[in-house]
Parts: C-alpha cells; structure tokens; sequence
C-alpha cells in the first residue's frame, strides 16, 4: 500500500480532532444557531422545515469557519480536507412493521417514516471512495412532542420491516436476496412477496445508531435524546466530559464528534458481500437508503452527473457532488426548506420505476489527499 495505512491515518486525524473537540463542538451548536435565525420569519414551520434549513444554512456556517479555524489549520496541514454535505428532499422512505410483531398488533398504523435525518460519516482517499463509514437514524421532533405508534415501536423494538415500495421484490436488485432465512414468512413452502426482510441491530446503547433529534424553536437550540430503552444505561465515553450536559439529553455536536473519533453512530461496509445472507441489517439498511437518495439526487439535477449509478457505488456518487472540498460553496443539493412539500413531484428515474424518494442526509466527509486509491474498505 505504501507509505501509509488507513489506520494510521485515520489515528492521525481522531488525535487532531479529540484534541480541539470543544471547537468543534461551538461550531455545530452556532450553526444551529444560524439555521434557527432563517427561520424565525416562518409562519408554521415543521421537522423538515427545520431540518431542511440546518442542511441549506448550518451547513453554510460550518464549512465558511471550520477551513480557518485552529483545527481546520490543522487538518489541512495534514493533508485532510473536512467538508459537510447536506441533500434535503423533504421527504422520508416509508417502512411497514411486521403485523405479526406483539407491538405492531394494536396499533392502528403500521407504517412510518424511517427518520427525518440520516447522518454520515465517511473517512475518504483521494478518488473519494469510502474507506471508514458510520451512520445514524433520526427522528426529529419539536419541543418534548412525544414519539408515538409506529414510529416508538420502530426504534424502540426489534421489530421487522420493509420499505413501502410496490413490489416489495425490487430491493432484490438493491440490497441483499430475500430467502427462507431473512423475510420471516414462508407461505405454502414458498417465499412471500409481502416478507418483512430488515431489522435494526439489537445492540447496546442501540441510542448509537438511533436518536431522537429535539428541536426548540424558543431556545434556537437542538438535543439529541437516547431512546426511551437505553436511559438506564451507561453514559457513553463521548459525552462523559460535556459537563454541561445531560447524558441521555445531549447537543448535537457531541454526536458530530463521536462519529468523528468513531465512537458513535453504527459502522457500515458500502461492500455489501461482507454482510450475511440470512439477516438484511444496517449494511443493507444503509444501502436502501443510499441508493433511492443517490437516484432522488440524480433527478434533482446533482452537482456533478454520472451517466450511470453503479450497485455499491451510491455513497462515493453522493461524495462527487461535493468533491471540490475546497469549494465550500458546493454544500447543498435539494429543495427550499421554505417551499411547499406538496408541490410537484420530480421526474422518476427509469431506473426506479416505483420513484426515488431519499432521505434527507447529512454527510461528515473526511478526504484524506495523503491516502493513494490503493487502500481498501476497512
């Protein structure tokens, strides 16, 4: 590989940024800050009101003061470039829940939306292709709304589900098969169409890769909440130090940092065989969602085309979209936060027959302009 391991220089980088974490961390609580103040002329601002405009203006903030600061000074002398990407469609996939789950019964709706934020980070060589990449889910609520129905039931238990396509068969060409093993449900011997083939990993604090983003207006200020079942546990090592905050009740750029150092967030491989046949989780979760945003972007008229999307390739097309990491005025694809979401819908892709609805995202991206192409996912 040469002179350098993604290892080591992915070492390099968590030791610039642990060193200057409380930057980091008032840097991502003024860009809330920023985007909040966008917002105050809203007559009914909603989640993806507020969401959309962190994407479109806390984005803008973050990458015009983090080049000049100390730790931007140096990470650049390193030879890391970081750069935040924000791709908002107003949107969110739908999921089904597995009807024959003890907590999906009763409920009078089976369906939600999977999370009103999906954030990444991903750690990349010179040709922008992934080499360390962690994620997590949001659901985003304003104020102490409660979350209820299928949403709670979604995050809280492990519970099957399967995205609200028409023919529940396409993700076959997506993601992973579905067989006897992964969709739960076996008809007269044969597979049912109608399987419910994902399922979140059931690890502790699942509140890594699951969170509820708190949005108050009032105080122009964000939390990220643990769920409901990991309140009784440990507070993580990420948080421990904030002195200022609750552990199960913490600002958002605490999580922004973990997901750096590789602390928070769930690890994804974009090499989908590293996965087991038998259970569709995060890898193929993540993969779905890639997928149908990198589809979705592409009819929203990217900020660099590619003729064809390629099957594994959906994180690196995302990562095009911004690759002039030193143009920080390439940050946002989308919609106006501001507009109405009932307006007309985009173009389909004929690649997607049933429509490419994404998910709004959120990406941390770490290019790192020492790491030859040789490097493989780690």
């Amino acid at each position: 590989m040469g002179k350098y391991t993604i290892q080591s220089r992915y070492q390099k980088f968590r030791r610039i940024i642990k060193k200057h974490w409380g930057e980091i961390l008032i840097f991502s609580e003024n860009s809330w800050r920023y985007a909040f103040s966008h917002v105050r002329n809203h007559p009914r601002p909603s989640e993806p009101t507020y969401v959309g405009a962190y994407l479109r203006y806390g984005l803008e903030y973050l990458n015009n003061v983090l080049p000049n600061s100390k730790p931007g000074n140096k990470l650049d002398k390193e030879g890391f470039q970081l750069k935040f990407g924000g791709i908002f469609v107003h949107q969110s996939p739908i999921v089904e829940l597995d009807p024959n789950h003890p907590r999906v019964r009763g409920l009078s709706k089976k369906r939600c939306e999977i999370g009103d934020l999906l954030v990444i980070f991903t750690f990349v060589d010179q040709n922008n292709l992934p080499l360390i990449n962690r994620a997590f889910l949001s659901q985003a609520k304003i104020g102490n709304n409660p979350v209820e129905d299928a949403q709670y039931v979604l995050y809280e238990e492990n519970v099957r589900f399967r995205f609200s396509r028409p023919d529940e068969c396409n993700i076959k060409n997506n993601s992973c098969s579905i067989t006897t093993q992964n969709c739960g449900h076996r008809t007269q011997g044969n597979q049912n169409p109608q399987t419910y083939s994902r399922r979140f990993p059931w690890r502790r604090p699942r509140s890594r890769g699951l969170k509820y983003l708190r949005i108050y207006p009032e105080c122009e200020t964000t939390r990220l909440e643990f769920l409901d079942s990991d309140k009784s546990y440990y507070c993580p090592p990420w948080i421990c130090y904030f002195p200022w905050c609750c552990c199960h009740n913490y600002p958002f750029g605490c999580s922004i940092y973990g997901m750096m150092i590789g602390y928070d967030g769930w690890a994804f491989s974009t090499n989908l065989s590293l996965s087991s046949s038998r259970q569709c989780g995060w890898n193929h979760i993540i993969h779905d969602l890639l997928s149908d945003t990198a589809h979705r972007v592409s009819t929203l008229g990217g900020l660099k085309k590619k003729n064809k999307l390629q099957r594994g390739m959906y994180l690196s097309y995302l990562v095009s979209q911004f690759n002039r990491f030193d143009n920080t005025d390439e940050y946002f694809i989308g919609l106006n936060p501001f507009d109405n979401p009932s307006g007309p819908e985009f173009p389909k892709d004929p690649e997607h027959p049933e429509g490419s609805v994404g998910i709004n995202t959120l990406l941390i991206m770490v290019k790192d302009t020492e790491m030859e192409n040789e490097a493989e996912e780690y």
